[in-house]
């Protein structure tokens, strides 16, 4: 996904990425930490796009800061651990996130999908 370039903020670059998740339709998303954003890469396409976060670091819920662990459930629901808010967020095509539960967390753990 994307092209071979340094880091920044455009749709095809990450700066700093933490975490990855590969759906079965072979959809990338990746956690772009500092970019405080996740990235969607659609199977066979060149550009990314924004699907959570993207509005700097911070506590509300249209950002996210300092993510470590990411999930996508079979409907595209994103959901972000955020080291930095000790949350974790869930994000449903909306510009803002809802918080899932708040506890000190580094990974998101789910168990109704087996690996």
């Amino acid at each position: 996904a994307g092209y071979t370039t340094s880091g920044g903020s455009g749709f095809s670059q990450l700066y700093r990425p933490t975490a990855i998740f590969l759906d079965l339709n072979r959809t990338l998303y990746i956690l772009d930490n500092l970019n405080y954003r996740v990235q969607k890469w659609i199977y066979g396409q060149p550009l990314g796009f924004t699907v959570a976060g993207g509005r700097g670091s911070g506590t509300t819920l249209d950002k996210i800061s300092t993510g470590q662990g990411l999930f996508v459930d079979d409907q595209s629901i994103v959901y972000v651990s955020e080291i930095g808010n000790d949350r974790v967020t869930r994000w449903d095509n909306t510009i803002a996130g809802v918080i899932v539960n708040i506890i000190a967390t580094n990974v998101v753990y789910v168990t109704n999908r087996s690996f």
